[in-house]
């Protein structure tokens, strides 16, 4: 397996999604989680995914959590 850099994975946020199968993930942090994000994306798309990465806003994971109507459920 090749190992990526974040710009090559950032490039691929640029490619058309359209017909890729979509995935939902959800990813919690204590910190800022942007840049993950966007290498998680990349990533999916270099995979075949177009992946949906729902984040937490920062200082609510607790409230994410414990909250079941929440997206992250």
């Amino acid at each position: 397996m090749e190992i990526k850099t974040f710009k090559a994975l950032k490039k691929n946020l640029k490619k058309d999604v359209l017909g890729l199968p979509e995935l939902s993930i959800s990813l919690l942090g204590e910190g800022a989680t942007q840049l993950l994000t966007q290498a998680i994306r990349g990533y999916g798309v270099e995979c075949g995914y177009n992946l949906d990465v729902q984040e937490a806003d920062y200082n609510q994971v607790d409230l994410l959590l414990m909250n079941p109507d929440s997206e992250v459920y």
